[in-house]
């Protein structure tokens, strides 16, 4: 990893760190008022015969959804304070400590992979590095769902719930990102966007894509 990368992996790191009780408390509860990526999220599940990976799980509520479809789901997140949120929160479920560009995963090892707004902080580069090590840790035919902001432009955050941050979230387009992970190998099955929900989230259009691993 060269030191731009790994400044932004040390960055990301204590930033979520800072967070780790307010992300919790304020994002725990979001799929409550979510039907569309409940929905996804239980098609996704039934249909990951194996070991699912959530990359970038937060505090565990993705994965502790998804357990109800699929048990054989397990959280990974950069930051040791948002996998203390997450293991208190979800005790039943296994969080481990990894890094989205290197993931800690053998090769073929996994039957699915959620990667909810899990590489927003990235740069072009480096979101072609988390690609490719999910294409490697996924197995042929295993799937992949993502989550993007919609739009060109790149939020930078100095603040968020009252703590001090310092950060940009970069905005996807859906149809350039579905042609990055064909570029890596990948089949999109499903692409799906939405406007933004009032008063319970970010105010941005999103958009998800569901993409398999080719099998050759």
């Amino acid at each position: 990893m060269d030191k731009k990368t790994q400044a932004l992996i040390n960055k990301i790191r204590s930033n979520y760190d800072a967070l780790a009780q307010a992300y919790a408390r304020e994002v725990a509860g979001e799929l409550d008022h979510r039907p569309l990526e409940r929905d996804l999220l239980q098609r996704f599940a039934k249909e990951c015969g194996g070991l699912v990976c959530d990359l970038g799980c937060g505090p565990g509520h993705v994965a502790r959804y998804v357990s109800d479809f699929n048990p054989r789901v397990f959280g990974l997140d950069l930051s040791a304070g948002i996998l203390q949120e997450a293991r208190a929160r979800h005790p039943e479920i296994i969080f481990v400590a990894g890094n989205i560009l290197e993931l800690p995963l053998a090769a073929g090892k996994l039957a699915g992979i959620i990667a909810s707004y899990s590489i927003i902080h990235f740069d072009q580069q480096q979101v072609s590095q988390a690609f490719q090590e999910m294409y490697r840790a996924l197995r042929p035919g295993g799937h992949l769902l993502i989550g993007v902001h919609l739009g060109r432009e790149v939020v930078h955050a100095d603040e968020l719930w009252g703590v001090p941050v310092d950060f940009d979230a970069v905005f996807f387009d859906l149809k350039e990102l579905g042609g990055k992970l064909e570029s890596f190998g990948f089949k999109i099955c499903e692409t799906v966007q939405r406007g933004p929900i009032p008063e319970v989230e970010y105010q941005s259009t999103r958009g998800y894509i569901w993409a398999e691993r080719h099998c050759s």
